[in-house]
């Protein structure tokens, strides 16, 4: 009873220090808005956005000899893929504009910076997912080392930081494999 409590504080955390980051970011991220929005950093994304047509203008030249609907398609999956569209592009070229790469630009740093903070928030709460997730499967795993251990704790902390969503499939994840275990041995 004892270690399931425990685990389920460590959950707790978890899925609290989370949500914090997430906050966190989308503050951040509001307030990048204002700072883009008031200093007009829209021509930065468009130069951005010019380079990065010119980039693929060169490297998409082998799309000539395709299929116009198998070309639609892949061009389709790939706006659907980088900005988590509707699928309501109808054109058979896609634009690029400086708002699709401010987006995609500003969703990956926040990424990275909420991946940056869940490792150090796991690394200073002595967080370990992998060894629950092994405790909750009945593996009994020694890592000899302490590298082992800062590598699992680094991992954590990149599941924390990628938000809410993430660490729930893994708490999910976790306490089936801990009620597997548990109809094992009765």
């Amino acid at each position: 009873m004892e270690s399931l409590t425990q685990v389920t504080i460590s959950f707790t955390l978890i899925l609290a220090l989370s949500l914090l980051i997430e906050r966190l970011l989308e503050l951040l991220k509001t307030f990048y808005d204002m700072l883009d929005s008031r200093f007009n950093w829209h021509t930065f994304w468009t130069k951005r956005a010019h380079r990065l047509r010119q980039c693929l203008e060169k490297r998409v030249y082998v799309l000539e000899y395709v299929d116009p609907k198998a070309r639609t398609a892949a061009l389709r999956l790939f706006r659907d893929v980088l900005l988590n569209g509707t699928g309501r592009h109808s054109g058979v070229i896609p634009i690029i504009s400086g708002d699709m790469v401010r987006v995609i630009g500003v969703r990956t740093i926040s990424k990275l910076f909420g991946m940056g903070l869940g490792i150090m928030l796991a690394l200073w709460f002595d967080i370990d997912l992998v060894a629950i997730w092994h405790e909750a499967s009945g593996r009994l795993v020694s890592y000899q080392g302490n590298f082992y251990e800062e590598l699992r704790k680094v991992i954590s902390g990149m599941v924390i930081g990628l938000g809410s969503g993430p660490v729930h499939k893994v708490i999910i994840i976790i306490e089936r494999q801990r009620q597997k275990k548990q109809r094992r041995s009765s």
